[in-house]
């Protein structure tokens, strides 16, 4: 039914953070949980995903808003604005704007450890959305989310909440909001603005959705 395949969408997207969130920690090595017994492992990854969950609904409103409102390659004024707008609202408050353009950086720390990076991009692209029966399909005739950044940007968004909220980690975490990733070199203009000197990173992760899998 179309219910079950909304939840099923839900559910993709609670994964798709919980793994953002377990590279983190098994990153930083908080819980040396490269070493917990799979049993424990697993009972963390579950209290994670629950987390996540309980603010599912947040989380489907700011994919929808994104996808309603496209905005193309270094034009993402409105995604940056949004983006910031929701990142002081968890309390986050070492913010960034207007790297490589329209680029958003923000920063979590806690205690000491590893620098580690996790990456969006909020770009949609010049396509007509013939989505016609979606209540949230794009507001702006020729652009629209048609790769899932809408989506990206969400995921992104769903673990800042969550690691601001927990601080389930040890260390930095640079959230990166990346701009003007379909063929106009976002992240070589956010280097260029000086992202990896005021920001040092040991390592970067991001992730791209695959509408359908299963």
């Amino acid at each position: 039914s179309e219910k079950n395949k909304i939840n099923l969408e839900i559910l993709k997207y609670i994964n798709r953070v919980s793994d953002f969130l377990f590279v983190l920690a098994r990153q930083n090595n908080k819980k040396e949980i490269l070493w917990v017994p799979l049993k424990n492992r697993w009972i963390l990854i579950m209290q994670i995903k629950n987390r996540i969950a309980s603010f599912q609904k947040e989380m489907t409103s700011w994919r929808h808003y994104f996808h309603e409102n496209p905005e193309l390659a270094y034009k993402e004024i409105n995604t940056s604005k949004k983006v910031v707008e929701l990142l002081k609202s968890f309390g986050i408050d070492k913010i960034e704007e207007g790297l490589g353009k329209t680029g958003v950086v923000a920063t979590l720390e806690n205690g000491t450890g590893k620098s580690i990076g996790l990456r969006a991009d909020m770009d949609a692209l010049p396509i007509f959305e013939e989505n016609n029966d979606k209540k949230y399909k794009s507001k702006t005739d020729g652009k629209m989310h048609a790769c899932g950044h809408d989506g990206h940007t969400a995921m992104l968004l769903g673990a800042a909440k969550y690691l601001s909220e927990t601080k389930n980690f040890n260390g930095k975490v640079i959230l990166i909001f990346q701009p003007a990733e379909e063929g106009f070199a976002g992240a070589k203009a956010m280097i260029e603005d000086g992202l990896l000197d005021k920001y040092p990173i040991d390592e970067i992760y991001g992730m791209h959705n695959m509408p359908g899998l299963e």
